[in-house]
């Protein structure tokens, strides 16, 4: 048999080109790449946009909010998962578990107990009461914690705020209050380093405020108003809470 006819014989110029003899196949050089330098046709329509997730949540959020919801509101089995899961996750919710070091706050074993028994009974009375944990004085702490779950399951995130609510007869102030995450503004303003509602700071991209929407004197023309609440006091105490996804800075 005629060599020529088994393997396909190949000149190099003085270039360094490859050519074919004879009318044999040409000989291709193996070259390195990534999808194999796009030859393969699989993935020849598969061109997806590079951006940061950030811009895919701002792009996507609401339509993939609404979607999860309609799901869970006209599904009996889809609702009756996320309660399931929510009682189960949750269960009977979060406990104190005061530990003091009394070495360090100069404490004897003897007051360091005392204080443990103390605030973990103040705890348990403070979030089985609704007048004293829920700003609505409708929950108590375990009934919120299932609501975040049930959110997060939603939304994807929670909102809470938590104000310093003084009324008479009641000795504590702190209150949770609760809001769907559509409360929270989606406005953007590159300029102003907001994004989805919340300012974030130019640097470091930490949140500073957000802004929440409240309701409005209807006969003013607009239900609602956009409040910018700052993330955090004078003082450094936390007046929201954004629970959601970590991520590569991403906001929501």
């Amino acid at each position: 048999m005629d060599i020529s006819s088994r393997k396909p014989r190949v000149r190099i110029d003085t270039a360094g080109a490859i050519k074919s003899v004879n009318g044999s196949v040409p000989y291709r050089r193996p070259e390195g790449g990534y999808f194999n330098n796009e030859r393969n046709t699989f993935l020849h329509g598969f061109q997806p946009i590079l951006r940061e997730p950030q811009e895919d949540i701002r792009a996507a959020w609401e339509q993939s909010a609404s979607r999860a919801l309609s799901s869970f509101h006209n599904s009996g089995f889809m609702s009756g998962a996320v309660e399931k899961a929510s009682s189960s996750i949750v269960g009977a919710g979060l406990r104190m578990a005061a530990r003091p070091e009394a070495d360090v706050l100069g404490w004897t074993e003897e007051e360091a107990q005392k204080f443990t028994r103390a605030a973990e009974s103040g705890f348990r009375s403070w979030g089985n009461n609704p007048l004293l944990c829920d700003a609505s004085e409708v929950m108590t702490f375990d009934q919120m914690q299932q609501v975040v779950l049930a959110s997060y399951f939603g939304y994807g995130e929670a909102v809470a705020l938590l104000p310093m609510i003084e009324k008479q007869g009641v000795r504590s102030l702190g209150r949770v209050k609760l809001l769907p995450p559509t409360r929270l503004a989606n406005k953007n303003s590159d300029f102003d380093g907001i994004y989805q509602g919340v300012r974030c700071g130019k640097q470091w991209n930490e949140p500073i405020s957000y802004f929440i929407r409240t309701r409005n004197d209807p006969f003013m023309g607009s239900s609602y108003d956009d409040v910018e609440i700052r993330a955090r006091n004078a003082r450094g105490r936390p007046q929201v809470v954004h629970i959601k996804d970590p991520g590569l800075s991403t906001i929501r």
